[in-house]
C-alpha cells in the first residue's frame, strides 16, 4: 500500500460549544449549504439568517447542552477516538486525517496538513453509510473544490457509501447482538430523514414510487437514499435472523410532512396502540452517536414513548470507536485502495 496515501475521514460536524453563539454559527454554516437547503442562494440566505437560525438557535443550544460532556461534543470525541484507533490499526501504512463538513476541524485545515505532507493520493471517506447529496456528495464536492486550487494535485479516490459492505453489516450486527431480543416486543430501524425532493436527486427522471425504491435497487436507483436504507435493513435482519413481523423501518428528524416516511414518532404511537410497549431502536445511518441519537432518540423519543403508554425504548449505541468496527473499517479502506491500485 502506498505510504503516501492520506485518508480523509469526514463527519457532519458539531458546534464548537453548546453556547447559543456557537450553535448559531454552526447552524448558519450547515443550513447555508445549498445541498442541505435547495433554493436560490439569496432566498436561502434570508431564510437561514433571518428566520430559521434566530428562532432555532436557542432551542438547539439547549439540546446540545443536555448531551455535552465535560470534554466536549460527543460526536467530535467519538470521531477523534475512531481516527486515533484507525491510525493505530494502519501504523505507518496510511495516514488518517479527520475533518468535519461543518465546524472544526475543518476540511480546509486538514487539507493544508495533507498538502504540506506531499501526499500522492487522497482517499475521501465521508462517514455516512448511505449516500445522499446533502451529506456524502456535499463532503466530496467541498473537498475536491479545495484540492482543485492546488498546483500539484494528488490522485483522488472517494467512498460514496458502505452500507452494503459485509464488514459494516457484521460490525453493526455485533453491536445489536449485545441486546436480548426476548426482552423486546418490536425492533425499530430508524434512519435520518430527508426531504422527498432531495431523495429524488438520485433519480430525477422517476420518483421512488415508480422505481419501487422501498423494495428494489438496480442501476436506475443505485444511489437512492431510501432504497439504501431499506437494503441496509434487509442485510441486517438477514445477519441477525430477525422475523419480518418483528421489525419496522422508519425515518426521524423530519422538518415537514414532505420528508421520507413512515415517521419514527408515528410508528411508536402505532406500536403502543397494538400493545408493543418494549421497543429496541437501531439507527444504522449514524456511525457516531450525536444529537440525533443521544438527544432525539434517547431523550425526546424516550419521554414521548413513555408519555403515550410505552414501557421502555432502548437504543443500540452507534459503532463509535468500537474495536470490531475499527478493524473492519480498516479492512474496507484497505480493500478499496487495493482495488483501485489493481
Amino acid at each position: 500500500m502506498n505510504e503516501k496515501t492520506a485518508v480523509l475521514l469526514i463527519n457532519v460536524g458539531t458546534p464548537k460549544s453548546a453556547s447559543v453563539k456557537d450553535v448559531k454559527k454552526y447552524l448558519k454554516q450547515f443550513l447555508g449549504d445549498g445541498s442541505v437547503i435547495e433554493m436560490p442562494a439569496i432566498l436561502r440566505y434570508i431564510l437561514v439568517n433571518f428566520i430559521i437560525v434566530p428562532f432555532r438557535a436557542k432551542k438547539s443550544a439547549a439540546k446540545y447542552q443536555e448531551i455535552w460532556t465535560k470534554d466536549g461534543s460527543p460526536l467530535l470525541l467519538n470521531s477523534i477516538e475512531f481516527q486515533k484507533k484507525l491510525q493505530k490499526y494502519f501504523g505507518d501504512q496510511l495516514t488518517i486525517f479527520l475533518a468535519m463538513r461543518y465546524g472544526n476541524p475543518s476540511i480546509e485545515r486538514e487539507l493544508e496538513k495533507i498538502k504540506t505532507g506531499n501526499f500522492k493520493q487522497i482517499f475521501i471517506v465521508p462517514l455516512y453509510p448511505q449516500y445522499s447529496t446533502s451529506t456524502t456528495e456535499s463532503s466530496i464536492i467541498e473537498t475536491k473544490s479545495k484540492i482543485s486550487l492546488w498546483d500539484n494535485k494528488p490522485n483522488i479516490l472517494e467512498l460514496k457509501y458502505f452500507w452494503n459492505e459485509p464488514l459494516y453489516i457484521q460490525s453493526f450486527a455485533s453491536q445489536i447482538k449485545k441486546y436480548d431480543f426476548n426482552n423486546f416486543d418490536h425492533i425499530l430501524f430508524s434512519f435520518h430523514g430527508l426531504p422527498l425532493k432531495q431523495v429524488q436527486n438520485a433519480h430525477p427522471e422517476k420518483n421512488c414510487t415508480e422505481l419501487d425504491c422501498e423494495n428494489i435497487m438496480n442501476e436506475e436507483n443505485s444511489l437512492c437514499y431510501q432504497s439504501a436504507c431499506y437494503r441496509t435493513v434487509e442485510l441486517l435482519v438477514k445477519e441477525l435472523e430477525i422475523e419480518k413481523e418483528f421489525f419496522s423501518t422508519t425515518f426521524q428528524s423530519r422538518l415537514t410532512k414532505n420528508w421520507l416516511s413512515p415517521f419514527t414518532d408515528e410508528k411508536l404511537k402505532e406500536l403502543v396502540s397494538i400493545g408493543k410497549k418494549r421497543v429496541l431502536i437501531i439507527c444504522p445511518s449514524f456511525v457516531s452517536d450525536c444529537l440525533e441519537t443521544l438527544h432525539e432518540i434517547e431523550i425526546e423519543y424516550q419521554h414521548f414513548f413513555k408519555e403515550i403508554g410505552g414501557e421502555s425504548l432502548t437504543m443500540v449505541e452507534a459503532l463509535n470507536s468500537n474495536d470490531i468496527w475499527v478493524e473492519n473499517f480498516g479492512k474496507i479502506i484497505s480493500g478499496k485502495i487495493n482495488e483501485h491500485l489493481n
